[in-house]
């Protein structure tokens, strides 16, 4: 049955006192009569005294939680039912939670009658703001049920129940609610009396939620200070490593001890110079991986990625290697030079302030590999003249050329190889000191040499040495190049002969097309003297008026005509030969030559036009053989 509040309008009217009740009435009031008022004015007095008490209790800052719990444990008290629990509205006004109960028995009831916030009697007084009551919820056709919901209040035993709003500030915080386990209609003073109380308890609910955020609002500025001052600390720590000339060990262990996990320093070949700390629970087979690049390929990989996006927005970027570990790569840059990186790695991001402090390491570290690097620098300006001697002087070399190598530990005698490559312009100068690096594995050295990286090498493979150069300056460049060996010349002309056809060999490979690649001057020198390299368009138009038909035809149809050439000539126009090489039956290779013919003109196969023709489909087979494969890239 609906008792709202607007049927108790007379809630709280003045009761006359008792001395006032007797002398006036008592001659038309029984005795009786006259004790049922004296008693309830008692009663009042009571509840009125013990709800100003308990408005007072309420006044006490203190947390949320423990708000709703003294709120639940005084209205059970105060208006004296079986059970009592208030109904916090949540989840953007949707929801209707139960945070705080009195008397219940069974166990997780609030977690039972959570529901939606129109549900129940908690939903109807949200809908109206209004209090409600009802002496058999279970029976009543008033309200909106749930099954879960009635499932919980059976089980309790809850038959009768009164609800009343927490409103502040003109919001509906929650619903108050009293139940007795036995069906009991609510009187207009009972349903006043916890009005009243809902009142004072939603300012108490305020007043705890906007102390709760106070306190949160207070750590977190006590965290954020506490955070600056560490930072602070740290940035003045490197500060301090700059002053004193320390070096990037000294940055490792400090970032390490920081910000925790493993942290690696790698050089601009991406070699780890610095490996300090461990990530939590991180075995020994793992650290060593992690402090090995070359022997984990996925986190070099995932590395070398996070130097190019750090290089790019000057920023640390957070890679994942597919594991439980998160690598975090801040490069370390002077300008647009390339000088190394820093690695932290550990079970998880850094926050924006961590992130800071590994970005102002890494600063750190270029300032002190710059005063390093002048040390270096001095070091390859003196390499870089001896390696023009080198390239230039006459053999034998001169005893004081001779004695000025060794000093470097390089034995020119042993010197057989040339390497020269071939880049943009703009990486010039990564290049060279990628080459210094690599260079000294084959005891030799490197430079800059009339405006291209050079290196003078001992191998006993060339063409190995040149593929591995191209593979690892690719790597760490992330850019097209092209390296390529010859051997020093004969006799007593000068190396720098070789650096010549060297660099004719590589503009000759790019006239055909091929930008990135590693190989010797073997099969290429020839073409050097029959093509000008620095006259591309006339290597196109050669190749385009030779094969294009043919090229064409094969890509357009997708046959393989160009490749049944290039065999034909590669087994002396045998045409048994040929067929065993490409696996097909002589018929077959036959309709293919008469469809060249087709194509190219039924004198193809005449000297001079055959002549031409192997010369371009060498040119073709040998771009072919020089651009690495995907998986070499």
């Amino acid at each position: 049955m609906d008792r709202s509040e607007d049927d108790h309008a007379e809630d709280f009217r003045p009761v006359p006192g008792i001395a006032e009740v007797v002398s006036e009435q008592e001659d038309s009031y029984p005795a009786a009569r006259v004790r049922e008022l004296v008693e309830r004015q008692r009663r009042r007095e009571r509840e009125l005294s013990s709800l100003y008490a308990t408005a007072r209790s309420l006044t006490v800052l203190r947390g949320l939680d423990e708000a709703l719990a003294s709120v639940v444990e005084h209205a059970h008290d105060l208006i004296g039912t079986d059970i009592a629990y208030l109904a916090v509205l949540e989840e953007n006004g949707t929801y209707l939670r139960v945070r705080a109960t009195a008397g219940t028995l069974t166990p997780g009831f609030g977690e039972r009658v959570h529901a939606p916030a129109h549900i129940g009697i908690a939903g109807r007084v949200a809908t109206t703001r209004a209090p409600y009551w009802e002496s058999d919820y279970l029976a009543s056709a008033e309200i909106v049920h749930d099954p879960g919901v009635d499932s919980a209040i059976e089980a309790e035993g809850i038959v009768s129940m009164l609800g009343v709003p927490l409103i502040a500030g003109g919001r509906f915080l929650g619903t108050l609610i009293a139940a007795n386990r036995e069906e009991r209609p609510f009187v207009r003073d009972d349903v006043a009396l916890l009005t009243v109380f809902g009142d004072h308890a939603a300012v108490a609910v305020e007043n705890a939620r906007l102390y709760d955020e106070s306190r949160r609002a207070l750590r977190a500025l006590e965290t954020a200070y506490a955070t600056i001052e560490d930072a602070g600390a740290v940035h003045e720590a490197l500060t301090r490593l700059v002053l004193a000339g320390g070096d990037v060990g000294a940055v490792a262990d400090l970032v390490a001890d920081t910000l925790g996990g493993g942290v690696l320093v790698l050089d601009h070949a991406q070699r780890v110079l610095v490996s300090r700390g461990q990530p939590a629970d991180e075995d020994e087979a793992k650290v060593r991986e992690r402090a090995t690049l070359t022997a984990s390929p996925r986190m070099a990989a995932a590395v070398v990625h996070g130097i190019e996006e750090s290089r790019k927005s000057g920023r640390c970027v957070t890679v994942d290697r597919g594991d439980t570990l998160r690598h975090t790569v801040a490069a370390v840059v002077v300008g647009a030079t390339h000088m190394g990186a820093l690695v932290l790695s550990r079970h998880s991001d850094p926050d924006p302030v961590q992130a800071r402090t590994l970005e102002r390491a890494a600063q750190t570290t270029a300032l002190l590999t710059l005063t390093q690097d002048a040390v270096v620098r001095a070091e390859e300006r003196v390499r870089g003249e001896l390696l023009t001697q080198l390239l230039t002087a006459p053999r034998p070399f001169s005893t004081e050329l001779a004695l000025r190598a060794r000093a470097r530990h390089i034995e020119p005698s042993q010197l057989d190889t040339v390497l020269v490559a071939d880049v943009a312009d703009d990486r010039l100068g990564d290049t060279t000191r990628l080459l210094n690096g690599l260079a000294e594995e084959y005891d030799g050295l490197a430079g800059e040499h009339l405006g291209v990286p050079v290196a003078l090498i001992h191998t006993q493979d060339a063409a190995e040495a040149a593929r591995s150069v191209h593979q690892r300056l690719g790597r760490v460049l992330d850019a097209p190049a092209l390296v390529c060996a010859a051997p020093v010349p004969p006799g007593a002309e000068p190396f720098g002969s070789s650096v010549t056809l060297a660099s004719r060999c590589c503009r000759l490979l790019r006239g055909i097309g091929v930008q990135d690649g590693g190989t010797t001057t073997e099969r290429l020198a020839m073409y050097t003297i029959l093509f000008d390299p620095d006259r591309d368009q006339d290597l196109e138009a050669f190749l385009g008026h030779s094969l294009g038909k043919l090229v064409a035809h094969d890509t357009e149809r997708g046959t393989d005509l160009l490749r049944t050439l290039t065999a034909y000539f590669a087994n002396s126009r045998n045409l048994a030969g040929t067929a065993r090489a490409l696996h097909i039956h002589t018929n077959t290779l036959l309709k293919r030559i008469e469809r060249i013919g087709s194509l190219l003109g039924h004198d193809w196969q005449q000297p001079d036009n055959a002549l031409r023709l192997q010369l371009a489909v060498h040119l073709h087979d040998l771009a072919r053989q020089v651009e690495p494969s995907t998986s070499q890239r």
